[in-house]
């Protein structure tokens, strides 16, 4: 992120202000929104494109930059950066080194794990 001109510093006082609390007597350790569910379904994709079983940060940044509805998008805009630039900054980096490799590939019509989620 640093070298598309993102700080770490300048992203969380962004995201203070773009994204929304938790629902009204939800709890930060037991809560997994409908949102964040399907976040983390795309976050498995975006491994398995890799042929990675292994849901690593990355994959979980490409996750949350496929919905322009979300606060990460609105973050990066407002940070003057878009998520076809961090896309593409991370494709570079990635050029250069190989996926990991797994046990066994990952079959491109694997069933994604379900993750509970609070409606």
């Amino acid at each position: 992120m640093n070298a598309l001109g993102v700080t770490l510093e300048s992203a969380r006082l962004c995201l203070q202000t773009t994204l929304p609390g938790l629902p009204p007597g939800a709890t930060e350790s037991e809560t997994v929104t409908v949102q964040a569910g399907r976040i983390l379904e795309r976050a498995v994709r975006e491994a398995a494109k890799r042929g990675e079983r292994l849901v690593g940060v990355e994959h979980l940044l490409l996750a949350l930059l496929s919905d322009s509805r979300n606060g990460a998008v609105q973050t990066l805009e407002s940070l003057r950066t878009t998520p076809a630039k961090v896309r593409r900054q991370l494709e570079l980096e990635w050029a250069g080194t190989p996926p990991v490799p797994a046990d066994e590939p990952v079959p491109a019509d694997e069933p994604v794990p379900v993750v509970p989620v609070v409606e």
